[in-house]
C-alpha cells in the first residue's frame, strides 16, 4: 500500500496540508493588474493607489515575486507605513474570509522584506490564533518560537510552523517500522517521540524526521489507523466500503487484498479477526457500485470506479473477460448472491443467459459447451422458469464425445470434472474402458474417486489394467502416479495390484525426479508443472514423519535398500537437509544400512572428528547464536533507524554480516549433526584410518609421519591430513608393508612404504 510521496514543500506548507483552509479561493470582484499600484506608486496618486488596494483584498495575488516588488518600491519613496497598513489590511480580509492558508502565505512572502516586521507581529497572531488555536500546544509553540518578541519575525514562524508539523497526532511512514504518531514533543532539543506498531516508542531529532520519515496527511488510510484506531475499526465493522474506499483514495485508486490485510493487521486486529471481518465483509464490498473487485485468493485487488457501477453489471463486464473456468463461475455465482438482496432485471438475466448460450454454440470443444451448461444451470437458481433449457443437455454431449480427456481438461474444475466422470459411469456402456484410459491422466483425487466406481462395480480386471499403467509411468502424470505409489505400499489395493518391483518402481521414480530436475527452467511453459511435480515427489518422501519413505525400505531387499538409500543421499534434488531426514528415517527402518554407510569413509553422510574439534566447533555455534547474531541484529536496527536504507552503507554492511553468520551457523548444524567422536579405545591400527599415526619411508630410507584425523583437526604443515583430503583418503585401508603412491601438494608423485601404524590418540 502506498506509504505517501515525501513532502519537499517547506515545513508551512507541511503543516498546511493538515489543515485545509475552510473555503478556496473565489474572488469576488475583478483581479486587478498588479503593474497599477507600481505605476501609482512611481506617480504618488496614494489615494487611487488605497482605493485600487480595497478592490485588490477581494482578490489577491499569491504570487510572491508581487509582495517583494511592492514593499521594497514603498520603503524607497518613504510609504513603509502605508504599506504595512495595506498589508495588515489585506491579511484580516483574507482571515475574516476563512483564507487563513492563503493569509499565512502573503505573510510569508512579506516578512523577509519588510524593513520592521513588528508591523505584522499582531496580525500574524491573530491569524495563527485563529487557525491553530484549538492545538493543545499552541501556546507553548508560540512561546518557544518567541514569536511575540523575536526580532527575526520570519524565523519565528518558520520554527512555530516547524513545531506543528511534528505536533502530537501527526503520523509519520519509516521504511521498515511503519506509520507512527507522535505522542511527545520537545521544541526545546527540537526532538519527537513516535509509537510505532509492534515496536517500543522511538525518539527522533527534527532533522532525523526530515532525513528519514515520511509525513502522512491527516486523511490518509495509515495515518488514520495509526492515530484513530477506534474509530476506524468501527468503519470497517459498520461499513466495510467506506473503510475500504478510504484505503483506495490513499494508494492512488488501487489496493491489493493482501496489502489490505498487511495494514490491517499491524493495526487494527489480529490475522484470525481479520479472517473473520474478510468473510463477513467481502461480499459488502463487492457489491459497493464504486469499488471494483478482480481477482481471487491472495491475487484479489481493489480498485476504485471512475463511475459507479451496478453489482449485475459488473458481473456481466466480469464475465465476459473472465480468462479461466473458475472465474466465470464466480462471476455467475456473483449475480446469483447479489440477486438475493437486489433482484435482478428480466433484461439482465437475458442478457448473461444469450452470452452463455453463444458460448455454447461458439465452443471449439465438449468440455467448452459442457462448462456452458453447468453455467446456466447455475443461473437457473434465480428463476428457473426464465432460463430455457439449452439445446443439448450434458448427458447427450457425454454419450457422443470422441475427446472425453480434452473435455474434463478443458473443465479444470475438479467438481465439474466430476460430475462429468459420473456422468460417464451413467450413460456409456463402455464407462469402465473409459476409465482405465481417462484415470491414469487426471488428478489423484479423481483417480481415487474413479478406483471406488470401479471397485464397487467389481470391474477388477481393468483395475488391474489401471492399477499397471498408474504404476509404471511416474512420467504420464506425476500426481497420480505418487498417490498411486501410496496406496500400493500401504497394501490398499491387495485384490489387483499387479506384481511389480518396489526396486524397479524407486528407480523410475527417481530417475523422473533427476529429468526434472534438470530440465527445469522458470521461464519455460512448462516451468511451473516441472517446480510443482518436483515438490510433490519431495512431499512424497516427507509424508507421515517420511512414513512412505520407511514403508518402501522395508519392503526392499538387503540390495535394493541399500541402493535406493546410496540413490537418496545424493540425489540433486534433495538438498542437505532433506537427505539427512531421509537417511535417519530409512536408518530407522533399516539399521543395517548405517553400518555399510560408515564403512564407506569417503562417502559417508558421516565424519570423524576428535573431542576436542567437536567442542571447539560446538562453542563456535553457541557463540554465534547467543552473541554474534543478537549483536548484529542490533546493530542491524540501529543502522534502520537512521532511516533510509537505499543508501545506508552501515545498514547493507549489517545486513551481509547476517547472511554470512546465518550462513555459517546453517553449516556448523549439519556438520555438528554428522559428526562421530573419535576415541582413543576405538582407533584400529591394523590398517590406516581416520585417528591413525602412519610412519612411512620413502625409496631413500627418509622416513615421514602422517596423521589422519578429521577436517576439523587437520593442519597440512604438522602433517596432520583430513582423512577426506586427496592426499590423506590414498593412505586409508593400507596396512604395514603397503606401498603408498602419494601425489603430493607441490604436484611432485611420490613412493612411500608404511613401516608403522599407531593410535594417534593415545597420550
Amino acid at each position: 500500500m502506498d506509504s505517501g510521496t515525501p513532502s519537499t514543500a517547506p515545513p508551512a506548507e507541511a503543516a498546511d496540508s493538515a489543515h485545509p483552509a475552510a473555503g478556496a479561493m473565489t474572488p469576488a470582484a475583478a483581479v486587478i493588474d498588479t503593474t497599477l499600484f507600481f505605476d501609482l506608486a512611481k506617480r504618488k496618486k496614494w489615494e487611487e493607489l488605497e482605493a485600487a488596494w480595497l478592490k485588490f483584498v477581494d482578490a489577491p495575488t499569491l504570487e510572491p515575486s508581487f509582495y517583494t516588488k511592492f514593499i521594497t518600491g514603498m520603503a524607497k519613496r518613504g510609504e513603509q507605513g502605508r504599506a504595512d497598513q495595506m498589508l495588515a489590511l489585506l491579511v484580516q480580509n483574507m482571515t475574516d474570509q476563512g483564507r487563513q492558508a492563503e493569509a499565512l502565505k502573503v505573510i510569508r512572502a512579506c516578512l523577509p522584506h519588510m524593513p520592521s516586521p513588528d508591523a505584522l507581529r499582531e496580525t500574524l497572531l491573530a491569524l495563527l490564533k485563529n487557525r491553530y488555536g484549538d492545538r493543545p500546544n499552541y501556546e507553548r509553540f508560540v512561546k518557544a518560537a518567541q514569536l511575540e518578541t523575536a526580532p527575526a519575525l520570519d524565523r519565528a514562524l518558520n520554527a512555530f510552523l516547524t513545531f506543528l508539523q511534528y505536533d502530537v497526532g501527526e503520523t509519520y511512514m519509516h521504511k521498515s517500522w511503519g506509520a507512527g504518531t507522535v505522542t511527545a514533543i520537545d521544541p526545546a532539543t527540537r526532538k519527537m517521540v513516535l509509537r510505532f506498531p509492534q515496536r517500543p516508542e522511538a525518539e527522533f531529532t527534527f532533522a532525523g524526521a526530515r532525513e528519514y520519515l515520511t509525513r502522512l496527511p491527516r486523511a490518509h488510510f495509515l495515518a488514520r489507523l495509526s492515530r484513530d484506531r477506534d474509530a476506524m475499526r468501527s468503519l470497517a465493522n459498520d461499513n466495510p466500503a467506506d473503510f475500504v474506499k478510504v484505503a483506495l483514495r490513499s494508494s492512488g485508486r488501487q489496493v491489493s487484498v493482501a496489502d489490505l490485510r498487511h495494514e490491517m493487521t499491524a493495526y487494527l486486529m489480529s490475522d484470525a479477526e481479520w479472517k473473520s471481518w474478510w468473510s463477513r465483509s467481502r461480499e459488502r464490498i463487492r457489491v459497493d457500485p464504486w469499488i471494483r473487485f478482480s481477482g481471487s485468493g491472495v491475487n484479489a485487488v481493489l480498485s476504485q470506479r471512475d463511475q459507479a457501477v451496478s453489482v449485475h453489471d459488473a458481473a456481466f463486464d466480469a464475465l465476459a473477460q473472465a480468462p479461466t473456468v473458475r472465474k466465470r463461475l464466480d462471476a455467475v455465482r456473483s449475480v446469483v448472491r447479489a440477486h438475493q438482496k437486489s433482484p435482478i432485471a428480466s433484461e439482465e438475466l437475458d442478457r448473461i443467459e444469450k452470452w452463455l448460450l453463444l458460448r455454447f454454440e461458439r465452443a471449439e470443444h465438449d468440455g467448452g459447451r459442457i462448462e456452458a451448461l453447468f453455467l446456466l444451470d447455475n443461473l437457473r437458481k434465480i428463476d428457473a422458469e426464465h432460463v430455457p433449457a439449452p439445446p443439448r443437455s450434458v448427458d447427450e454431449i457425454v454419450r457422443e464425445s470422441q475427446d472425453l480427456l480434452g473435455a474434463l481438461q478443458a473443465l479444470e474444475l475438479s467438481d465439474y470434472q466430476a460430475t462429468v466422470l459420473e456422468t460417464i459411469r451413467r450413460v456409456r456402456d463402455d464407462w469402465p474402458a473409459v476409465y482405465e484410459h481417462l484415470l491414469p491422466r487426471l488428478s489423484a483425487r479423481l483417480a481415487s474417486r474413479g478406483v471406488s466406481v470401479l471397485k464397487e462395480a467389481g470391474r477388477f480386471e481393468n483395475l488391474r489394467h489401471l492399477a499397471e499403467t498408474l504404476l509404471t509411468n511416474p512420467t504420464l502424470n506425476t500426481e497420480a502416479y505418487l498417490w498411486a505409489v501410496g496406496e500400493y505400499i500401504h497394501d490398499r489395493w491387495k485384490e489387483f495390484a499387479p506384481s511389480l518391483s518396489i526396486e524397479m518402481m524407486m528407480e523410475q521414480l527417481l530417475e523422473h525426479f533427476s529429468d526434472l530436475n534438470a530440465n527445469y527452467n522458470p521461464r519455460d511453459e512448462s516451468g511451473p508443472q516441472m517446480r510443482e511435480d518436483i515438490n510433490a515427489i519431495r512431499r512424497f518422501f516427507e509424508a507421515h514423519h517420511h512414513g512412505n519413505t520407511r514403508r518402501i525400505a522395508a519392503m526392499m531387499s538387503d540390495e535394493g535398500a541399500r541402493r535406493f538409500y546410496e540413490r537418496m543421499l545424493a540425489h540433486p534434488g534433495l538438498d542437505s537437509s532433506e537427505r539427512a531426514h531421509i537417511a535417519a528415517a530409512l536408518r530407522a527402518e533399516r539399521p543395517e544400512l548405517e553400518v555399510r554407510a560408515e564403512e564407506n569413509l569417503l562417502t559417508s553422510i558421516y565424519h570423524y572428528v576428535t573431542k576436542q574439534s567437536y567442542d571447539a566447533q560446538t562453542r563456535e555455534l553457541q557463540r554465534l547464536r547467543t552473541v554474534d547474531i543478537p549483536a548484529n541484529s542490533q546493530r542491524i536496527g540501529r543502522a534502520a533507524a537512521m532511516g533510509d536504507l537505499s543508501e545506508n552503507a552501515e545498514y547493507d554492511a549489517a545486513k551481509e554480516e547476517q547472511a554470512r553468520l546465518m550462513s555459517r551457523v546453517s553449516e556448523l548444524e549439519h556438520l555438528i549433526r554428522f559428526a562421530r567422536i573419535l576415541e582413543a579405545d576405538t582407533v584400529k591400527v591394523d590398517q590406516a584410518g581416520p585417528g591413525t599415526r602412519v610412519f612411512v619411508r620413502d625409496h631413500a630410507g627418509a622416513q615421514s609421519c602422517y596423521t589422519l584425523l578429521g577436517v576439523w583437526d587437520a593442519d597440512p604443515e604438522r602433517h596432520i591430513l583430513s582423512y577426506r583430503s586427496p592426499l590423506g583418503a590414498q593412505f586409508l585401508k593400507k596396512k604395514v608393508g603397503d606401498k603408498v603412491e602419494l601425489q603430493l601438494s607441490s604436484g611432485e608423485q611420490r613412493q612411500f612404504w608404511i613401516e608403522r601404524i599407531e593410535n594417534a590418540l593415545h597420550a
